[in-house]
């Protein structure tokens, strides 16, 4: 019984490392460092930000841009 319990203890210490041990050897596409360039890595756009709104000067324009909204949102 003493040896059933000692293997059952060094098995479940070996499947708690043996992924810590695969993942060190995993091969790396970028270098160290390196990021791709992925938009969703960059950082959140969020109300607290800086958003430039350019206010359309005319009502003419401000129609232009209520077509291409209303076209993006049915898209």
């Amino acid at each position: 019984m003493r040896i059933r319990d000692t293997l059952l203890v060094l098995g479940t210490i070996l499947c708690l490392l043996a992924p810590s041990a695969a993942d060190a050897a995993t091969p790396r596409v970028f270098p160290e460092g390196k990021r791709p360039d992925d938009s969703r890595l960059k950082s959140q756009k969020h109300l607290n930000a800086y958003f430039p709104f350019l206010v359309p000067g005319t009502r003419e324009a401000w129609e232009v841009r209520k077509r291409e909204l209303k076209q993006r949102i049915l898209v």
